[in-house]
Order: structure tokens, then C-alpha cells, then sequence
């Protein structure tokens, strides 16, 4: 199965970049000491910069779901264990061997709205990560404790 995810902003993006451009413009159109003022322009600024820049959300292509990601990273010997996991039972991947290792990453996108996780497993090899596994898809609540870890 071929899945495919874009960044997009999430609302807690939007609140972020907006609040900051809110104080910003407070600051800056009643100040009462001069760094006021500039504090002011200070925030204005990093708001645009945070709009423009921070997306923290990923977006399925195919059907416009929104999901946000989480990614664990695992040594080389525990490939084919994965692998078995992840299309039968992804709860029985154990989250202690989780960052002992650099070789191999986890990447699950997640959605509490619809109850829906993607998983696949990606292999580093020099200067870039690489697909070794399909995208396997399952119920939010099997993959719920990897999240969390």
C-alpha cells in the first residue's frame, strides 16, 4: 500500500504564530517604554516567521485526513522482528529497545479523530533513509503504546 503525507500547519501552529503576532501588535501600538516598542516589532516578527515556517502536522494525500507523527528509532537485529509486528500485532514491539540503536526508524502517523495509524520502517543507509517495508495501516489503540513512549 502506497501512502503518501505532506506538512501542513496544525491548529496548534496557527495558535502559536497568531498569538505572538497579536502581543506583538499590543506591544507595539501602546507601548509605555521604548523596548516595549521594540519587543513589540520583536514578536511580529518571529510570529511571520514561525507562520511561515513551523508545520507540525502531516496531511494524507489521498484523503485529506490530518496526522501527526511520531518516529522511534531501533538497532539493526531487531529488523525482522519488527517486520513479523508490524502487520500482525504492532503492540508487541517493545518500546525499551527504542533509541539503542541509529539503523533503523520506526515512523507512525496517527489520527485520535478517525482512530487510524500508518506504520513503516525505514533502513539508514548513508546519507539517507530508505523504505523496507510497504506502509502497514491498523486501529490507533494497537500502536497507542509506542506513541506514547
Amino acid at each position: 500500500m502506497e501512502k503518501r503525507f505532506v506538512r501542513v500547519r496544525s491548529i496548534k501552529d496557527v495558535i502559536i504564530f497568531l498569538s505572538l503576532i497579536i502581543i506583538g501588535v499590543f506591544l507595539v501600538l501602546f507601548p509605555d517604554v521604548e523596548a516595549a516598542y521594540l519587543g513589540g516589532w520583536t514578536l511580529i516578527l518571529i510570529g511571520v516567521v514561525t507562520g511561515l515556517v513551523m508545520k507540525s502536522a502531516y496531511k494524507d494525500v489521498d484523503t485529506g485526513e490530518v496526522f501527526l507523527k511520531r518516529e522511534l528509532l531501533y538497532s539493526a537485529d531487531m529488523k525482522q522482528e519488527i517486520l513479523s509486528a508490524m502487520s500482525h500485532a504492532p503492540q508487541i514491539i517493545e518500546i525499551t529497545k527504542a533509541g539503542n540503536g541509529q539503523n533503523l526508524m520506526l515512523r507512525i502517523y496517527y489520527s485520535k479523530k478517525s482512530q487510524k495509524s500508518y506504520l513503516q520502517l525505514f533502513e539508514y543507509v548513508p546519507h539517507q533513509w530508505e523504505s523496507c517495508s510497504d506502509v502497514c495501516s491498523c486501529e490507533l489503540c494497537s500502536v497507542e503504546r509506542l506513541i506514547k513512549a
